[in-house]
């Protein structure tokens, strides 16, 4: 009986030692796939707008993929627009990257005030 106990606890530790295993590799592609997809869209940005190509990656997510905004969807969940704030710097070429990249979705572009107090204030 005690033997049977002991192979229960092998089983378990084994069980644990493969979960942390898997888990870290997770990790560990996520920390690999991140900076890929953010050099992605840097040279996919600069196409549209040049001035994106010279940026580092921390100054592409602190200014550029930090735009305040939101989107619309259909009844169906599917995104017809985003809408982006005017007035953050790099709006513009944003908004411009991004027309082309969503053309084939139909997916509309605009830049407008996105501060919530602001829009509610104006609009109510």
């Amino acid at each position: 009986m005690e033997n049977d106990g002991d192979n229960r606890e092998i089983r378990r530790h084994s069980f644990l030692k493969y979960a942390a295993r898997a888990a870290l590799m997770t990790s560990f592609s996520v920390n690999l796939t991140i900076p890929n997809a953010l050099v992605w869209a840097r040279r996919w940005l600069s196409t549209e707008a040049p001035a994106f190509a010279r940026f580092g990656i921390v100054r592409l997510v602190r200014v550029v993929l930090q735009i305040s905004g939101f989107s619309k969807a259909d009844p169906s969940g599917s995104i017809t627009e985003i809408v982006l704030n005017r007035s953050a710097l790099y709006a513009d070429g944003t908004a411009k990257a991004f027309k082309e990249l969503l053309k084939p979705q139909h997916v509309g572009i605009e830049l407008s005030i996105t501060d919530p107090t602001v829009f509610e204030s104006a609009y109510s």
